[in-house]
């Protein structure tokens, strides 16, 4: 088994060549956040320093968080690139698992720690379990443990402030070469990577992730019946002005070509969405969010929901109609990775407007 690892989930870059028993070759960055500059030519040096070609590699393995939402994401990126253009399958492995073998190898069991926000830290004691703790609850619930991993400078840091101190393990988190290692020598242990879906844990999600995550926490979403049509109604009322009528939602739950969906939040409808699933693609013919919950995130709920019903269905493709004069919804739209295809002129009526007919490809 011969591999290269990337973990680019900290400060501190780290890249390395290992087969089962020993590291070949390592990367260890400077505590910075230039990890996208360095990354291709790291990977290049470890590969010269072993004296491996891409071609004799067995596998690429890349650690998947905690960590930085951009660090994570140009390791994974760039380990996804490289599979491809060497045609090589991925692992990947919880940055806690990984330190916890790596520490238990030397006959240590420390706790390990990766910053998460401010003065809030995740920790395991197992490599499996993970918990956040802020710096007070942290020291008091482990004063006279031993800490490792890559968040125990800043934990080192942040306890000095408060007059503790704190036994930190030496050194305190593998380098490259001793990740490959770890990676090559318990093979089997690790998950494959799936492109189509990512699992990757992020100690900071961007904004839209947030706001979807939130927004599916504490909501449900479900088929539309006729007990959700008040609800549904007032928000079509408030949101559009060629609002559509009881019958026309009515003519949607009853069709067994419609898809219609409604977001349950504190016992009512705070959101929907009214999908004609053709042959080859779903047309949205009516989404809407009530004004209290707008900008919170249920709208990219609700078509992350219909793109796997629509996946489901064998259905590649979604298009959609929207006023020309309606510009934060054709931002929205377009972030979410719609594009326009076609302009309709006079599509509405009240008030008069053209269309601009949006399509997007999932499933891709």
């Amino acid at each position: 088994m011969l591999l290269l690892a990337v973990d680019s989930s900290s400060d501190r870059l780290k890249i390395g060549v290992a087969d089962e028993q020993h590291a070949l070759a390592s990367y260890d960055g400077v505590a910075d956040r230039t990890h996208s500059e360095k990354m291709i030519s790291a990977i290049e040096g470890v590969l010269k320093e072993a004296g491996v070609a891409p071609s004799q590699l067995d596998y690429l393995a890349v650690a998947g968080g905690p960590g930085s939402f951009t660090g994570l994401r140009v390791g994974i990126a760039t380990v996804l690139g490289l599979a491809q253009a060497w045609q090589k399958q991925i692992i990947t492995g919880a940055n806690p698992m990984l330190e916890r073998m790596f520490f238990v190898e030397q006959g240590q069991k420390p706790v390990i720690v990766i910053h998460c926000r401010a003065d809030q830290f995740y920790v395991s004691e197992n490599g499996r379990d993970v918990a956040i703790h802020d710096i007070k609850k942290l020291v008091a619930g482990y004063a006279d443990s031993l800490f490792a991993g890559p968040g125990v400078e800043r934990l080192r840091k942040a306890a000095a402030d408060i007059g503790r101190e704190l036994a930190v393990a030496s050194p305190s988190s593998y380098n490259g070469g001793e990740l490959a290692r770890i990676f090559a020598r318990d093979f089997q242990l690790w998950n494959r990577l799936d492109p189509a879906d990512l699992d990757v844990n992020y100690l900071l999600k961007s904004q839209p992730e947030q706001r979807r995550d939130a927004a599916a926490a504490d909501g449900q979403i479900v088929e539309m019946t006729y007990g959700d049509l008040d609800d549904v109604l007032a928000i079509e009322r408030e949101a559009f002005s060629d609002a559509w009528d009881r019958d026309s939602f009515r003519s949607d739950i009853d069709s067994p070509h419609v898809m219609a969906l409604a977001m349950h939040k504190l016992g009512h409808c705070a959101a929907y969405l009214c999908c004609i699933a053709l042959d080859d693609y779903g047309y949205i013919a009516n989404i809407a969010v009530d004004r209290q919950y707008r900008s919170q995130g249920l709208g990219r709920v609700l078509l992350d929901d219909l793109r796997r019903r629509l996946l489901t269905n064998g259905i590649g493709q979604i298009v959609l109609d929207v006023r020309a004069s309606n510009e934060k919804a054709i931002r929205f739209y377009e972030k979410y990775g719609f594009a326009v295809i076609t302009r309709r002129m006079g599509f509405y009526v009240n008030p008069p407007d053209d269309a601009l007919t949006m399509q997007m490809t999932i499933g891709e």
